[in-house]
């Protein structure tokens, strides 16, 4: 298979983005080591000044390059019902800080920022199970979570068969760098951070199941219609005599 690289710098931080035809486009987290490996140098400990670097320095520089690609996110706001939630505890910076600070004091989501890196795979079913929690125990079971990236045009599918080959960092890193190229051209209305909606929908395993489970009967396609109470028709049960 044939791929496209693109360079691209966020934060100063150089980074290749390759694109295939078939699978999500992967961003080359090596090379962005590289280029942090000289800046990591500074933020480690060290009493020689004139030490010489041998293969177990350079790994360990490598290391502490590694960690200031993990640094804490970029802000996400979750919107769930009525309520708003931090995906994560985000980076502060001058701009964060002119902000609403209300957002300071939502629920964050996910405690250990480093999800940030986990695929999508993992990091769902943890928003999944804080939601659970939050609402005392809101029934999920046969519903997929839906979170729409209004900003991007995405819309993340926690059953998407690609979840476990993106992680929230490769969304972040594509927010920002279109954010950046949006400010320069000057163009209006550029969102500060991504916001996430969140919603639910059947699962297609749940669904399906409970379609076979029609055939098993008597029903008929009339019967595929979930049953709800009309508010103009409504039906109206008899009581049963005491």
């Amino acid at each position: 298979m044939s791929f496209n690289s693109n360079d691209i710098e966020v934060d100063g931080v150089q980074v290749t983005v390759r694109e295939g035809g078939e699978t999500p486009a992967a961003v080359d987290v090596d090379q962005s080591t590289e280029n942090l490996v000289e800046e990591a140098s500074d933020v480690m400990d060290t009493d020689d000044e004139d030490m010489e670097v041998d293969a177990r320095d350079e790994e360990e520089l490598r290391d502490a390059a590694r960690s200031l690609l993990r640094k804490l996110p970029s802000r996400c706001v979750l919107q769930f019902q009525s309520d708003t939630f931090l995906l994560f505890d985000y980076e502060d910076s001058e701009e964060t800080e002119e902000e609403d600070e209300s957002l300071s004091s939502c629920p964050i989501i996910c405690s250990d920022a480093s999800a940030a890196h986990e695929s999508l795979a993992q990091l769902l079913p943890q928003v999944r199970k804080y939601l659970t929690q939050y609402y005392n125990g809101l029934p999920l079971g046969a519903k997929e979570l839906v979170v729409d990236l209004p900003a991007l045009d995405l819309t993340l599918y926690e059953d998407n068969m690609y979840n476990n080959q993106v992680t929230f960092s490769d969304i972040d890193m594509i927010f920002k760098t279109l954010q950046k190229r949006s400010r320069v051209e000057g163009e209006t209305g550029v969102p500060r951070y991504l916001v996430g909606k969140v919603s639910t929908r059947p699962r297609f395993v749940a669904r399906y199941n409970s379609l076979v489970e029609l055939t098993e009967g008597s029903a008929t396609l009339k019967n595929t219609v979930p049953f709800s109470n009309d508010e103009d028709n409504p039906v109206v049960l008899d009581d049963e005599d005491d």
